[in-house]
């Protein structure tokens, strides 16, 4: 005979609740593995005696330092058949949603399974990234600053007609000064004869010398000035690989993460979230510009920001996946038609000749669609592979208005592409091929003016000897050489760094990276504008949802039935304890013919050792379909 064994609290109750019998525990399987809601739902119980009693006093220590109505106390159930005893629950009594109470008698509350999906949607939304952020080193699930990637990036304003032009003019102002300076050391080397011969002749020189190195300081501090706050500098981002946010919220729950997606040589390895920025400090390198010129880590956030289960979603959205919560508290993410685990159960060879078709499930429209932001313009202006469209529609067409297809499933991810620099702007280039000349035109007036400084040191020198002699002593100082200038490598190394038309954005951002030896080095991959693009989201994720099998389109060739399925709910048959864990958390089955099928529900009765489910079995059902691709480009 079949006994339950309730325990709560890790012990024994010797009452057990009043409605046992009507124990039956239901699996609906959704989306997830297990669903959002009522995952694992057991008849609500009805506590009684010294259970009574226990919830009582665990709710009123609430008020005395104990943790209260908002710490479900732990429940587990055992179902032994006098020999053999199997762990069938493990959860915990919800005291915080929908207790009812009969005063002194009897307390009724859902029990829920700990470590399932309807669990872990729950306690995700429950915090935030920030406040893993504000935990403690070394806590579970703490993120640290170690956590983060710095990505390098410059400014590019689209469009950018405003920079060029003040570019232009700049350096047409720069030209003609070095004009004036090239006349005016001419003016030095051809008078030069006469200046050697008087002091008021050497100290003119002298003046003259200053002023022109001042003029090139000028000058450089000029051009500099102009990178800074037309061109832009290269500054930095913090961000966070989706992997360890992923990683970090599983930690802080008492979970562990994995996912073939970012596994280790997938092509997402590397994919990263870039917070939004709606607030920049001044730059903790230039207080005269806002940003980062360093990637100084106590200064900046690179974490998600929202809540653990916002970030699940999104990226739910964005590759058509589901989480699998597996019995050793595993969560695993996976494209939603995939296994976690290997089919095991299979269906005894049962005769149900009714069935209906999943027709409710075409999507004739789909759209999956990247955010944009008006903050900032380089998604608009690379709008091309933000959005992928695809039509269902019949072949073959009697009476358009009698046509069925219907349904627009809108896949909106959350998130908004990144864009690298692949070449230079109109601005920068004006710049960079100046600087060429400049370096070049700068750097002989530079050997000029070190040459002419040479011969004036020496005379200053011989001067304050002969002064020496008569007891003078004469405080000229030297005039210091120029260094060689390199305003050419300002321009240099810019290229395959991200760009944004400004430090502020307001939708995160999400790109794959290619980690350098150092920060400066962090470019966005080469493989960025393939992979993190609309079409590719359909063609290696979205596409599952295709009532189009294989034989009429050879790229879903590991979909021979399309997303054409039958459904047929079976009634009572005889299901074993076994049988049960065996689906418990995998709901791939086989059919009497050793075919693969897929449990959408199941309610198991363990006292009579029967279950009613309902299965879904692919099987073509029309092949009167076809698809058309569209990809706006935003014109």
């Amino acid at each position: 005979m079949i006994q339950p064994l309730f325990y709560i609290n890790n012990s024994l109750v010797i009452t057990p609740p009043m409605n046992w019998k009507e124990l039956i525990v239901e699996l609906n399987y959704g989306k997830d593995e297990f669903p959002n809601n009522g995952t694992i739902s057991i008849t609500d119980f009805e506590w009684v005696i010294e259970n009574y009693d226990f919830i009582k006093n665990y709710i009123a220590g609430g008020l005395t330092g104990g943790v209260g109505i908002f710490e479900a106390p732990p429940l587990r159930i055992e179902i032994t058949n006098g020999t053999t005893t199997k762990v069938v629950f493990n959860g915990y009594i919800d005291l915080s949603a929908g207790l009812n109470v009969k005063e002194g008698i009897k307390f009724t509350a859902k029990a829920m399974s700990h470590s399932t999906v309807d669990w872990l949607n729950d306690v995700a939304s429950g915090f935030t990234f920030e406040y893993l952020a504000s935990l403690p080193a070394g806590s579970p699930g703490a993120i640290s600053s170690s956590d983060y990637r710095w990505v390098p990036y410059v400014n590019n304003k689209v469009p950018n007609y405003e920079q060029a032009a003040i570019a232009t003019l700049m350096v047409y102002t720069i030209q003609q000064a070095i004009a004036k300076e090239i006349e005016e050391i001419t003016g030095l080397v051809s008078e030069a004869g006469g200046y050697f011969t008087t002091i008021p002749a050497v100290i003119k020189l002298i003046v003259k010398i200053a002023y022109l190195i001042v003029l090139i300081l000028t000058l450089i501090k000029l051009i500099q000035d102009l990178i800074k706050f037309i061109i832009s500098p290269v500054k930095y981002h913090a961000c966070m690989y989706v992997r360890d946010l992923m990683a970090k919220g599983c930690e802080y729950l008492g979970m562990t993460f994995s996912s073939e997606i970012w596994e280790l040589g997938s092509d997402y390895y590397n994919e990263v979230i870039m917070p939004e920025k709606q607030y920049n400090e001044v730059s903790n390198a230039d207080s005269t510009i806002l940003g980062f010129l360093l990637p100084e880590s106590n200064d900046q956030n690179g974490f998600y920001k929202g809540t653990f289960a916002q970030l699940i979603e999104g990226l739910k959205v964005k590759y058509n996946a589901k989480i699998v919560v597996t019995a050793n508290n595993e969560v695993i993410f996976i494209r939603k038609d995939k296994n976690a685990q290997p089919a095991i159960y299979q269906l005894p060879d049962i005769y149900v000749p009714e069935y209906s078709y999943n027709t409710d499930e075409l999507q004739a429209n789909t759209l999956i669609e990247f955010q944009t932001d008006n903050t900032e313009t380089n998604t608009l202006q690379n709008y091309s592979g933000s959005i992928y469209q695809v039509i269902c529609q019949p072949v073959v067409v009697n009476y358009r208005p009698f046509v069925m297809m219907k349904n627009f499933n809108q896949v909106t991810i959350p998130f908004a592409r990144a864009f690298s620099k692949t070449a230079l702007t109109v601005p920068e280039r004006i710049i960079d091929d100046f600087l060429e000349v400049f370096d070049v035109v700068a750097n002989v007036i530079v050997v000029i003016v070190n040459a002419v400084t040479s011969v004036v040191n020496a005379i200053i020198k011989a001067i304050k000897k002969i002064f020496k002699l008569v007891g003078i002593n004469l405080s000229i100082p030297a005039i210091p050489l120029m260094q060689q200038l390199s305003l050419g490598t300002l321009m240099d190394n810019r290229i395959g760094m991200m760009v944004l038309s400004d430090d502020h954005f307001s939708v995160p951002k999400i790109f794959l990276l290619t980690e350098g030896s150092q920060s400066k080095y962090n470019k966005i991959s080469t493989n960025n504008t393939t992979l993190e693009n609309a079409k590719m989201m359909w063609d290696r994720f979205h596409y599952v949802n295709s009532f189009i099998p294989a034989q009429l389109n050879s790229a879903y060739l590991d979909r021979p039935t399309g997303n054409q399925y039958v459904r047929k709910t079976f009634p009572a048959i005889v299901f074993t304890w076994q049988n049960f864990l065996d689906v418990f958390t995998n709901n791939r089955i086989f059919d009497a013919q050793g075919n693969e099928a897929v449990v959408e529900s199941l309610k198991f009765n363990p006292f009579l050792s029967t279950a009613q489910m309902t299965v879904r079995f692919g099987q073509i059902y029309t092949l009167n379909l076809k698809e058309t691709y569209l990809e706006p480009t935003g014109n």
